[in-house]
C-alpha cells in the first residue's frame, strides 16, 4: 500500500536526519575529551535533539570557564606564594653573608613568613578537598555577631599595629545562621587579614 511504501522511506529519511546532529555530537564529544573546549554545536530546535545540543553547549562553556579560573587560581597562588618565599630567602641569605645576626630580631620575620606559608598550603588542601565534595563541615546554629568580634578580636593586634580602626556593627538582636564556624571563621580572617595586609 502506498501508507506501508511512505514508511519505509520516511524510515531512513528519518535516520538520516537524527544521524546526522549525532554524528556532530560524537565529535564534538570527542574534540572535549581530547581537551578541545572550543567547539560548540549548531543544532537548533525544541525537541530532544535541541535540548541536548544546549546542555552540551552549555556544558562546554561551563568547562571553559572553569579552565579560566584554574588557570587565575593557580597565577595567585603563585603571586601569594612568592612574596614570603623572597622574604625568607633574603633574610636567610643575609644572615650567611653575615650581614644580619642570627638574633630574635632577625629570624622573627623568617619565622612569621614560615608560618604564612604553612596557612596558604593548609588554605590549598582545604580548596582541593572543597572542590572534590570531601570537605567536612561541622554544621551549628551561629551567631555571626560573636563570630565578627572573635574575628576582629583576633586581628586586632595588627590593625592596632598599623594603626588602623576596626570596628564590629551589628543589630542588637542576634543574627542566627546554619554554618560550620571554623570555616566561616578561616574566610573571615583571611578577608579581614588581607585588607590589613594590603
Amino acid at each position: 500500500s502506498i501508507a506501508l511504501v511512505s514508511g519505509l522511506l520516511l524510515v531512513p529519511l528519518g535516520l538520516l536526519l537524527i544521524g546526522r546532529p549525532l554524528a556532530q555530537l560524537a565529535d564534538k564529544a570527542r574534540r572535549v575529551g581530547a581537551g578541545d573546549l572550543s567547539g560548540r554545536l549548531n543544532i537548533k530546535g525544541k525537541d530532544e535533539l535541541g535540548e541536548l545540543a544546549h546542555s552540551f553547549n552549555r556544558m562546554s562553556s561551563d568547562l571553559v570557564r572553569a579552565s579560566q579560573l584554574r588557570r587565575q587560581m593557580t597565577a595567585d597562588i603563585a603571586h601569594e606564594l612568592r612574596n614570603p618565599l623572597a622574604v625568607i630567602r633574603g633574610n636567610l641569605e643575609a644572615m650567611l653573608d653575615g650581614l644580619y645576626p642570627t638574633d630574635a630580631e632577625h629570624l622573627t620575620p623568617v619565622l612569621e613568613e614560615t608560618l604564612l606559608l604553612q596557612r596558604l598550603v593548609e588554605d590549598l588542601r582545604l580548596l582541593s578537598l572543597a572542590e572534590t565534595g570531601q570537605l567536612a563541615l561541622a554544621r551549628a546554629e551561629i551567631d555571626i555577631g560573636q563570630l565578627l568580634e572573635s574575628v576582629a578580636d583576633g586581628a586586632r593586634a595588627v590593625a592596632d599595629d598599623k594603626e588602623l580602626a576596626l570596628h564590629v556593627e551589628t543589630p542588637p538582636e542576634p543574627l542566627l545562621l546554619d554554618g560550620d564556624a571554623a570555616r566561616l571563621r578561616q574566610v573571615l580572617g583571611n578577608l579581614v587579614g588581607n585588607a590589613l595586609r594590603y
